[in-house]
């Protein structure tokens, strides 16, 4: 529907319904030989210039752009995988798409934007019909493409979960399929430490209910969905600690500081990017990480730390063949084996881990990611009341901001030396509340980790039966974000279509499509598909060049007819008729195709005539 809105109704005429012949053939033969390296639907190679959001679609990094991100930190110029970009850029006519770099400009940002398509010289190749508002899939024909920009809204605030609250997908990817030794503890509803993701319509008012109201803005409950319900967003995980209330235990155990309940102390949830978490073997790609202290008793912790502190173990270095020891002079610090990346920015994002000191038996003073196989113990004791989560090692992956006033205060990871972390300061004070505010606002994903019982034994540092990735893929809005200010910091895309390029005048495959030249029907018995009436005899030749001479001859050598071919067309009909217009004998005939500067073919044919039919007339 045109923007501004059709004012009659759509009446179909009469005088334009048409037949129309499509002929599905062989393309190798046309323009001087054609490779066609795409099909309908294929995407060119997106690489991000300027803004971020992604329409909609789920981002996946190419290799090389991982890599560098892994080993730099940050990537101003991220490439997708095909397919996989940031807009959807699509092939509609395999035969016409050029070889090139082109750019997809915005001019900004929000319902009012549009955009217009740029060769590598800046000039303007088309220019969007709508604004972002309006869902339009626009063919730009002179590129044998199309592009379709779905403007989302922020993740969250999905009542009706008519958007699935901006949740794309997300799974767990391992390197080795057989070996699944990541698991986790699955939110539920239970008045207990399981119910970990505080979304949906609990809002109960008497005890123990109460202690587990659900947070505003997921009636539906969509983000326990997230990984099978063991990831969830920061912004509603738990912040129960341990208690005895009205004849209720509360043995808390949630994710959350539990002094920090409040809604507002946490990131919004429209802040939800797309992440990959990899676990790695690779200790080249590990992440310097804080250890929060998970127990919530300090007569019982290591230092007598409170929960959502840093640990006082002694931390763990890594010397320079990759093997950890332990350091003596700092704590709470240690390495997690793994990355994290915000696939839409090109950011390597920070992580944290918790485990809970008390928790000897879960590994869970050792400073170390290693969570326990149990879930929880019988008989329950007084302390966790026998759950045990795997020790606490709870996963906390940062965002790449932090929202001060109207600014985004960039929180990227800074490398092996925990003094270069952006939250530094925060973290090794964090007995102060508006540092906690700050953390607590970084706060984008987590977990809470088990292993599965078939690897308990199994060292992640040193033996992880295999690299595992998790996906998390938000839908988000094209917005504003400065990489080398080309654009003003709205969204800028090159992409490229080599890798789907119509390959023309290719002379090694025109040579080739001669072998492919065919009579058909051969042998010819007296009639063919082709004909309209009984007075017709034709057979139609397939798979020409553009430009060839036929010449048919009979076996002796004498010359019967000569056609020529000079069109784009990749077949001719000839109506088994000599240059004289007279219908030729039944036997065998040689047809020789001469293409200049492509080659020349021979082929057999054979056809049967019958009886002049007087009845045609």
């Amino acid at each position: 529907m045109h923007p501004n809105g059709q004012r009659k109704p759509f009446l179909a005429g009469r005088n334009n319904v048409k037949k129309y012949e499509g002929i599905p053939h062989l393309v190798d033969s046309e323009a001087g030989g054609t490779v066609q390296n795409s099909l309908y639907g294929y995407s060119p190679i997106i690489t991000r210039i300027e803004g971020m959001g992604n329409g909609g679609n789920a981002l996946e990094l190419d290799s090389a752009s991982e890599r560098a991100i892994v080993n730099n930190f940050v990537l101003s110029h991220p490439t997708y995988k095909s397919g996989y970009g940031p807009v959807n850029v699509k092939v509609v006519d395999p035969l016409n798409v050029p070889a090139g770099n082109f750019k997809l400009r915005f001019d900004g940002t929000g319902p009012n934007a549009n955009w217009q398509v740029e060769d590598a010289a800046g000039n303007v190749i088309a220019t969007s019909m709508t604004a972002l508002s309006f869902i339009n899939e626009q063919i730009i024909p002179e590129l044998g493409l199309s592009v379709e920009i779905r403007d989302q809204e922020n993740p969250g605030n999905d009542p009706d979960n008519s958007r699935n609250a901006g949740i794309l997908e997300s799974e767990v990817i391992y390197d080795d399929p057989t070996q699944t030794w990541l698991s986790g503890v699955k939110d539920d509803d239970s008045y207990s430490p399981r119910n970990w993701i505080l979304s949906g319509q609990n809002d109960i008012t008497s005890k123990p209910g109460s202690y587990y109201r659900d947070y505003p803005n997921d009636p539906k409950s969509l983000f326990t969905n997230i990984v099978g319900g063991t990831w969830g967003p920061f912004p509603y995980v738990s912040y129960l600690g341990r208690g005895y209330d009205a004849g209720n235990n509360i043995y808390g155990m949630g994710p959350a500081d539990s002094s920090q309940s409040a809604f507002s102390a946490r990131m919004n949830a429209r802040d939800l990017h797309s992440v990959d978490i990899v676990f790695t073997k690779d200790h080249t790609k590990w992440t310097r990480v804080p250890v929060l202290e998970m127990g919530e008793d300090q007569d019982l912790t290591e230092g007598a730390v409170r929960k959502w502190r840093l640990r006082a173990g002694a931390s763990w270095d890594k010397n320079a063949s990759g093997e950890l020891v332990r350091s003596s002079t700092s704590t709470g610090w240690s390495w997690f084996p793994g990355y994290a990346i915000d696939v839409e920015t090109g950011t390597r994002l920070n992580i944290a881990f918790g485990e809970n000191s008390w928790m000897v038996g879960d590994n869970g003073n050792d400073m170390l990611f290693n969570p326990s196989s149990r879930l929880s113990t019988f008989p329950a004791d007084p302390v966790t009341g026998g759950y045990k989560f795997g020790g606490q090692h709870y996963i906390y992956v940062f965002g790449p901001f932090f929202q001060q006033g109207l600014s985004k205060v960039p929180l990227d990871y800074a490398g092996a030396d925990e003094l270069n972390n952006p939250l530094y300061t925060e973290l090794n004070n964090m007995g102060q509340i508006l540092n906690r505010n700050k953390v607590t606002k970084s706060l984008m994903w987590v977990s809470i980790p088990l292993m599965d019982p078939r690897f308990a034994d199994r060292d992640l540092y040193t033996d992880m039966p295999s690299d595992a990735r998790v996906r998390i893929r938000m839908a988000r809005p094209y917005e504003k974000y400065e990489t080398d200010g080309t654009n003003n910091s709205n969204p800028l895309y090159q992409f490229n279509t080599n890798n789907v390029a119509t390959d023309k005048g290719n002379n090694v495959v025109a040579t080739s499509a001669l072998d492919n030249i065919r009579v058909v029907p051969n042998p010819y018995f007296s009639l063919s598909a082709y004909e309209q009436s009984q007075l017709d005899n034709l057979v139609k030749v397939t798979n020409l060049p553009e430009n060839c001479t036929i010449s048919i001859y009979t076996v002796e050598g004498a010359l019967v007819r000569t056609l020529r071919k000079a069109n784009t067309d990749t077949w001719l009909y000839w109506d088994l008729k000599n240059n004289y217009g007279v219908p030729i004998a039944s036997g065998v005939y040689l047809i020789h195709i001469d293409a200049p500067g492509i080659g020349e073919k021979v082929i057999k044919f054979f056809g049967t005539l019958r009886p002049f039919d007087p009845t045609g007339f």
